[in-house]
């Protein structure tokens, strides 16, 4: 019934690449966009010291995120500081904000992005990244 997906494993983890390449992406690009508002999102959260830096952290690390992904370099990695970042904003934003009905949808898209993350962290890029080009994996 579905021959016509067979051979096709290697497609699954670019999908999930791409995915969260275009998530990252974006909410990276947004933060620069309205970098006040990125400024007070870090200090809502409860870093009132060196608010400038947790900001340009934070876009740096979405925005690396995203590309490394796009291009599938250095997946495994990228997949764990993916896990990583996911559970230090569950923890210092999602579930200290539960009572916010916005904040239950961020819940929930975090909470797809880190087992996205961790799955190609246990898969790794698939044949279509450069590490699979580099012979890495």
């Amino acid at each position: 019934m579905f021959k016509f997906l067979e051979r096709k494993d290697n497609l699954a983890p670019l999908i999930v690449r791409l995915s969260l390449a275009a998530l990252f992406l974006f909410t990276g690009i947004s933060k620069i966009i309205n970098y006040s508002s990125t400024k007070l999102l870090v200090q809502g959260v409860g870093f009132d010291s060196w608010i400038t830096f947790w900001a340009v952290l934070l876009i740096i690390t979405e925005l690396s995120l995203g590309v490394l992904f796009l291009l599938g370099l250095f997946t495994r990695i990228t997949g764990l500081w993916g896990v990583i970042l996911m559970i230090i904003i569950l923890i210092v934003y999602n579930f200290k904000n539960l009572n916010n009905p916005m904040v239950m949808v961020d819940l929930f898209k975090n909470i797809v992005i880190l087992f996205s993350s961790l799955s190609l962290m246990f898969s790794g890029p698939g044949k279509y990244s450069i590490d699979y080009a580099l012979v890495w994996e």
